[in-house]
């Protein structure tokens, strides 16, 4: 296995555990709030 394929896969692993422990509400109204457009298609 490559180095570069090794890297990958530990990435992954890492932004797996991330986002095992991620609030997925706080992640999408963040990403709501930082553009206008979105912030008046989704907002409510």
């Amino acid at each position: 296995m490559t180095q570069e394929r090794l890297n990958g896969l530990a990435m992954l692993a890492i932004e797996n555990n991330f986002l095992e422990d991620a609030k997925m509400e706080e992640l999408i109204e963040d990403f709501i709030s930082n553009n206008t457009r979105r912030l008046l298609l989704f907002k409510q």
